[in-house]
Formats: C-alpha cells, sequence, structure tokens
C-alpha cells in the first residue's frame, strides 16, 4: 500500500510540475485534451455503475449517493447548489451537468470543446469539423432527463449513449489528430 501512496503521490507531483512550467500551446493543449477525454470516459463508468449498484436494492452492497459525490468531490458544492436531500435523479443530474464542478460530465465536454477550438480553431466554424460537432453532441447528450429517481430503462440508454459517444469522440481525434498521412499534414 505504501508503494501504491508513494507512486500516486510522485504522479501528482509530475503533473503539477508539468502543469506549472510547460507553455500553453498545441502541446499543452493535447495533453489536456487527453487527459479530459480520459477523464470523461471514466466519469461515465463510474456513474453508470454506481447507478447500476443502487439499482439492486439495499442488499447491503449499495453504496449511496452521498459517496458518489464525496468520490467525485462534489459533496459540498451538490448540498450549497442543491440540497440536503440526496435523491438519485438529483445526483446524478448534478455530476452530468454542473459546469463549475471538475468531475462532472458537462465539465469535461466544455474543457474538451475549449481544447479543440484552440487547437483547430477553423474546424469549430460551420460545417464543423467531426470532433468538433462530435463533443457537441455529446453535449446535447448530456441534456437527456435523469429527474425521476424511479430506476428505468432510459437511464441504461443514457450511460450507453454517452459511453458510445466517448469511445467515438476518442477515435476521431486520433484519426483527425494523431494518425493522419504524413504527407497532409495537420488540418489548418
Amino acid at each position: 500500500m505504501a508503494l501504491v501512496k508513494q507512486a500516486i503521490d510522485r504522479l501528482r507531483l509530475l503533473a503539477g510540475v508539468v502543469d506549472a512550467s510547460m507553455a500553453r500551446d498545441d502541446a499543452w493543449r493535447f495533453l489536456e485534451l487527453g487527459r479530459h477525454v480520459e477523464r470523461l470516459q471514466q466519469q461515465i463508468v463510474l456513474l453508470d455503475v454506481w447507478d447500476r449498484i443502487g439499482r439492486r436494492g439495499n442488499d447491503g452492497g449499495s453504496m449511496s449517493w452521498a459517496d458518489l459525490l464525496r468520490v467525485c468531490g462534489a459533496f459540498e458544492p451538490y448540498r450549497r447548489d442543491r440540497s440536503l436531500a440526496l435523491r438519485r435523479g438529483a445526483v446524478l443530474g448534478f455530476l452530468i451537468r454542473s459546469p463549475e464542478v471538475a468531475r462532472s460530465l458537462r465539465f469535461a465536454t466544455d474543457r474538451i470543446d475549449g481544447l479543440l477550438r484552440g487547437i483547430d480553431p477553423i474546424g469549430a466554424r460551420h460545417p464543423l469539423a467531426a470532433p468538433h460537432r462530435l463533443v457537441l453532441r455529446m453535449a446535447a447528450s448530456l441534456e437527456m432527463d435523469l429527474a425521476t429517481d424511479e430506476p428505468e430503462a432510459e437511464a441504461v440508454s443514457i450511460f450507453e449513449t454517452l459511453t458510445g459517444g466517448s469511445r467515438e469522440l476518442y477515435e476521431v481525434l486520433l484519426e483527425t489528430y494523431v494518425d493522419y498521412p504524413v504527407t497532409t499534414g495537420l488540418p489548418s
């Protein structure tokens, strides 16, 4: 356990040094883009799994919505912004749509959109380039309704939609900015 803690501490130190010393150019934007795409994918899976476990009922193995908010570093912001009541729809909605919470899906998609605009400003104009179009589609998917506390099949399809969209975004980013033919170069 001490080895894992030491590795985590060193990785955080390295991330801090890189963040503090790296110029805010395209290399930094790509690094941040990868970080936020990864965070988006991880958060979608976390919310999906937590929701599925919560639906199993009170068999002693389910986790609380307060624990999910704490894991995401959003317990206090949720309590300030929403209410003392912790219901499924409200918690998931907050972790999906809050633009101020660093572990929310909206926060990640907003950052991805901003970074893409910095990397490929022409692609952000009409007609949108494929990566920009997918981020816009992901942002629209986040607006699907999760307001009810009833376990519905719709919630599963929302997470399936988000998972598929994030995978497609990842693939298109690789295809557009990483695996491009050397003779054509990056889009300009």
